[in-house]
Order: C-alpha cells, then sequence, then structure tokens
C-alpha cells in the first residue's frame, strides 16, 4: 500500500474517532444534566388550612433557580372590573421561584445568595383567580417581602399576576427603590416578566380620603400603613356605603401593646424567632381590602390649620384671646407613631378635667383642673423646657401646656403646647454635597410631618454653588456652609427595630469609627457625627447603649430628598438608640454602604430623645 493511501486511511480514522468521541460526550451530558433536573424538581404536600386562614405548605426541597430573567416595563390601561376576581383567604403557595432560596427562606446580609441585601422571609399569598377579560383563569398573588437592607420596620407589599409561567406585577404606586429591589431580587426560574404601571384593579382601588357618617368625620389615607387585616385590637365604628365595614382602634384593647400574633404579618429568620408587625394599635381607621391586606386612614383634625406635626389650634380660650401658638397634633418623632394622643381610657371629663376655651367649631377645650395631678406633674418635671427661669406648676398650668377635646367619634384626644415641649424629631440630619467640580445644586427635603428649623433658611428648597469639598455657598444670604442643616418629623409609621448593636458607653467613639466608616462616612463625617450624637447620647448617663441604624428606602420613605443635578452617589446614615442599665444579646445587622464616585452626597443624623 503506497503512502497516499495509507495517508488517506488514517484520516478517515481520525475522523471517526473523533465523531464517536463527540456523540458520546454529549449523551454523556444529557444524561448528568436530566438526572440533576429530576433530583432538583420541587415536591409539595398539599396545604394545611389553620384557623389563622393561612395556608402552610410543606415544601421537601427548594427549586433549583439559575436563569436570571429581565424584568420589561409597560403601562397599559387595563382596568380589572368588579366581579372578575373570585376572592378567597390568603393562600401561602410556598416558594414559586422567583428569587434565590435563601432569600426566600430568610438570610443575614452577604449569606443571601449573592444579593446585597438581608431578608426575613417572604411569602407568596394566591388571594383570588381572574375570571374574565384579558387575564381570565390567571392568578392574582400578594407578594409579602421582607428583603431590606436594614433592619425590618414593615413589609413591602405588591401584587402579580401569574398566568402559566408568565408574571406581571402590578406597579401603580410603587417607588423606584421597590422597583429596582424587585428588578434585581425576583428574577429567577422561566417565563415573561413584566413590570406594568397601568393596571387597575377596581375593588382595590381606595380613595385618599372617605367620610364618615357626618361632614366632619373626614378620613385621610396612609400609604404607608401596611399589613394583613386583623380585628383583635379593632371596633366597628361605620359602614361606608361602598367601601363597607369601617374599623377604629378600641382604646382599651390598645393598651396591650405586645403585636397581635397573626400569622399573616409575623416574620423571622428562623421559627425561634418569630415577630409579628403590628399596625393596629394606632388609632387610626381601618378597612379590610378584598385580598386580605388592610387599607389604613387618619382622621383629619379639623381644629387645626394644618395637618402636620405642629399645627395651631384654632380656638379662644376662657379669658377671650384667640390662640396664637401651635400645639403637636399627634405623637411622631423622627418618625411616625400614633397618629393622635389617645386618652380616652385615661381622662375623665367629669372629674380631671374643666373647661379651658372653645374651638372655631364650637367645640369644648379641656384642660387639668389642678396642679395636683400626677400626668400634670410628670409633663412639668419631663417634657417642660424654656430658655429663661422655669415657672411654678401652677403658672405652668395657666399656659394650657395640654388641652383635650372630644373628636367625632367620641375620643378624648391630648394636644400639647409645642413651645413648652422638649424636641423628639430628626436631630441635625446634615447634607454634604461633593461634585465633580464645582457647581451650582438645588436641595429639597420634605419630611412627612414638617420642618421644625433649618440653617440655612430652607424657603422652599436650598440653592447652593458647591465645590469639591462640600464648601457650600447658599445663594440666597451669600454665606458659606459646611453643610445643609434640617430638623423635622417623618410621615413614614416607625417603630423601633429590635436588631442593631449594644455597646459600653465607654466604647462608643471606637464603635461609632467603625461603624459609620462600613456605611460609607469619611473622617471628616464621622468626626462631626461623634461630636454631636456623643454627647447627646451620654446624657442619659446610662453605661449601656442599643444603637441601630435605619436602611436607605426607610429613611427615602421617612423624609424624601431631592438634589438637581442627580448625584451618581446617595448614602444616608440615620441612627437611632437607646440607653440600658444591664448589657443585651441583640440581633447585629451588617452595614455596607455603596462605593463613593461621582458627584456624591452624603447625609447623616439621629432620633432625638
Amino acid at each position: 500500500m503506497d503512502n497516499k493511501k495509507i495517508s488517506t486511511l488514517l484520516g478517515t480514522m481520525v475522523i471517526v474517532i473523533f465523531t464517536i468521541t463527540v456523540s458520546m460526550f454529549i449523551w454523556r451530558y444529557d444524561r448528568i444534566i436530566n438526572k440533576n433536573e429530576a433530583q432538583n424538581q420541587v415536591v409539595v404536600i398539599p396545604p394545611r388550612v389553620s384557623n389563622d386562614n393561612i395556608i402552610a405548605p410543606v415544601v421537601l426541597k427548594n427549586p433549583l433557580t439559575t436563569m436570571k430573567l429581565t424584568w420589561k416595563s409597560a403601562n397599559t390601561a387595563d382596568v380589572i372590573v368588579s366581579d372578575a376576581i373570585t376572592w378567597q383567604e390568603p393562600t401561602d403557595l410556598g416558594d414559586i421561584g422567583l428569587t434565590n432560596k435563601e432569600l426566600y427562606a430568610g438570610c443575614q446580609m452577604s449569606e443571601c445568595g449573592g444579593s446585597e441585601r438581608a431578608s426575613n422571609g417572604i411569602k407568596y399569598l394566591k388571594v383570588g383567580t381572574i375570571t374574565s377579560g384579558k387575564y381570565k383563569d390567571a392568578e392574582l398573588i400578594v407578594i409579602v417581602s421582607e428583603v431590606t437592607e436594614g433592619p425590618s420596620i414593615l413589609p413591602n407589599i405588591a401584587r402579580i399576576i401569574r398566568k402559566g409561567d408568565g408574571i406581571t406585577m402590578l406597579t401603580k404606586g410603587l417607588d423606584e427603590y421597590m422597583l429596582n429591589t424587585m428588578s434585581a431580587d425576583f428574577a429567577e426560574g422561566v417565563g415573561e416578566r413584566t413590570f406594568d404601571g397601568g393596571i387597575v384593579i377596581e375593588e382595590l382601588n381606595f380613595p385618599d380620603k372617605i367620610e364618615g357618617e357626618n361632614k366632619r368625620q373626614i378620613l385621610v389615607r396612609d400609604e404607608y400603613g401596611v399589613a394583613f387585616f386583623t380585628d383583635a385590637k379593632l371596633k366597628k365604628v361605620f359602614m361606608h356605603p361602598k367601601y363597607g365595614q369601617v374599623w377604629m382602634t378600641d382604646s382599651v384593647k390598645a393598651l396591650d401593646e405586645d403585636p397581635t400574633p397573626f400569622e399573616l404579618n409575623s416574620y423571622s429568620i428562623n421559627t425561634e424567632n418569630k415577630n409579628y408587625h403590628d399596625i393596629f394599635g394606632r388609632d387610626g381607621f381601618y378597612i379590610k381590602a378584598p385580598d386580605g391586606t388592610v387599607v389604613v386612614y387618619k382622621m383629619e383634625l379639623d381644629i387645626f390649620d394644618k395637618m402636620e406635626r405642629f399645627g395651631k389650634l384654632q380656638a379662644t380660650w376662657n379669658n377671650g384671646t384667640k390662640n396664637k401658638v401651635d400645639y403637636e397634633e399627634n405623637p411622631s418623632g423622627c418618625g411616625a407613631g400614633n397618629y393622635v394622643y389617645n386618652k380616652t381610657a385615661e381622662i375623665n371629663l367629669n372629674s380631671d378635667v374643666v373647661i379651658v376655651g372653645k374651638t372655631e367649631k364650637g367645640d369644648n377645650l379641656y384642660g387639668y383642673k389642678d396642679a395636683l395631678g400626677e400626668e400634670l406633674k410628670k409633663l412639668y418635671e419631663t417634657t417642660y423646657q424654656t430658655e429663661g427661669e422655669k415657672k411654678s406648676i401652677e403658672e405652668y398650668l395657666k399656659m394650657n401646656p395640654v388641652v383635650f377635646w372630644v373628636d367625632q367619634f367620641g375620643r378624648t384626644l391630648a394636644f400639647y403646647r409645642a413651645d413648652l415641649l422638649s424636641p423628639a424629631e430628626c436631630g441635625k440630619p446634615v447634607i454634604y454635597l461633593y461634585p465633580e467640580k464645582p457647581m451650582n445644586v438645588s436641595v429639597k427635603v420634605n419630611p412627612g410631618n414638617g420642618l421644625s428649623y433649618t440653617e440655612p433658611e430652607y424657603n422652599s428648597g436650598w440653592n447652593v454653588f458647591a465645590d469639591t469639598q462640600s464648601n457650600l455657598k447658599n445663594l440666597a444670604d451669600g454665606k458659606t456652609y459646611p453643610y445643609l442643616f434640617w430638623e423635622g418629623s417623618g410621615g413614614a409609621y416607625y417603630e423601633q427595630p429590635k436588631q442593631g448593636f449594644v455597646v459600653a458607653k465607654d466604647n462608643l467613639n471606637g464603635f461609632f469609627d467603625e461603624k459609620l466608616a462600613q456605611l460609607g462616612l469619611i473622617e471628616k463625617e464621622v468626626n462631626d457625627f461623634k461630636e454631636y450624637w456623643i454627647p447627646k447620647m451620654t446624657n442619659l448617663d446610662k453605661p449601656y447603649y442599643f444603637v441601630t441604624f435605619l436602611s436607605k428606602s426607610y429613611i427615602d420613605a421617612l423624609a424624601p430628598l431631592t438634589i438637581e443635578p442627580k448625584p451618581e452617589t446617595v448614602i444616608r446614615v440615620l441612627m437611632d438608640y437607646k440607653g440600658l442599665d444591664n448589657s443585651e444579646t441583640v440581633q447585629p445587622i451588617k452595614l455596607s454602604a455603596p462605593v463613593r464616585k461621582g458627584f456624591t452626597a452624603v447625609e447623616w443624623g439621629g432620633f432625638l430623645k
């Protein structure tokens, strides 16, 4: 056989061997993939219905989800009309595979499968089936997300329509942070994903205001009231012709400050540490929506000139003079607490108080009848502040430091004279601006219950010329400031989180050096923070302090901040604390910050006590 034939034969053999090898590799790869897919299928035991109207599926194995999907945006004008949904009690579907299994179950930051946030768990609750129209036979599902950058205060609630593998999220009313969170963390699985800001479900479309049984019973919606309805602390108040039963906080039941153990409002990182969101003791008004969530309202106080934390009480005193000072309408601090000071269960109108004036509406105003009562003494000793010499308690009483009013629902409400109160609000939030080159910058901050003090003067916003080191020339007065300073009260609901740190008094300096750096502050900002806050904290004279830092998303809800031109990096730090007599063990939070790049804005502040 000549060399040419040998070469041809060898070439043919090489091709055949290569083809067989590739075929065997592909066959083997398919076997492995099929085997893995079979091993990672979800097996769900049918759920059990409990008395709490929640159905708890038992998931034997979490799904393996690795594909990241992209949410597309739409703005259809679809209206899902009344009676187009068959509603049901919220049913827990278990893990439907929209996030990684760590976020679904609950995890600490850095342990959440690549997410930059922490999670106290996620629920997917089926609340109905659409029976007609474009989405016929689709499921309506409520997502209760406890994915957060910091301590849990209230969950994020969103609604999705699921038809087959397709998911459409109803984004009308959701803020930019929520959309960014959803697009980043809810992108597992298969199927098309759509954010739709135009879809309206008629039966879930509640108004900003409703009227009760008389024209002075005006209720204003609180968009931050987020939970599932339970009537454990409520009582019926009136029936609305369109929206059904309206409930209000029961003044006696609300004396129990422990959260109502309602399973739909539970959250925990593990089953041994279960907590409950509870907004029903806040002296609000509540309507159960068809999907089981609650719609929250607060009463419009028509005896004040404005509906903020502080307003001018429109009244005439017994001596014939008109009131000229502000009174505190609600017990907000840096964040919102209860909607009113409800003293119904504490004040006896027949024995504890006397009439001290009348409102412009003709309602009686009451004050303590003498200076002997323990509540007035407590008020005098703990909250009365003045720049000059402190008046006697008898003179203090004559200044009407607190007045009581019976509202249109029969509640006895208290209002406190603002200029006699010690502050409890957002303390010295300051804003630094670091543009890449000197430029004009406009800054607006809008805490929900108003600003109480600013420097420089705020007017309708600050307009400054900023250099790269945050030397800010205020265009209104020509003066230069190192930062913009404000104090005020937020409108978003707040209760102090349980997660944070416990620090010995002597260790506060080093603690803030470490934690504020982790939150993205530089040395100058850290020193300014410590100079202001450590003396205020240590004035409590406690050996230990509980300290926590709130998430940027919550700060944005508390006091929306608008800066033009828009910075590339925004860092907002807000601290809360309390003094402790003894050291305690608390669940820590993991702190992080964005990389400072481009035009950077930095804000720090805390809760005044």
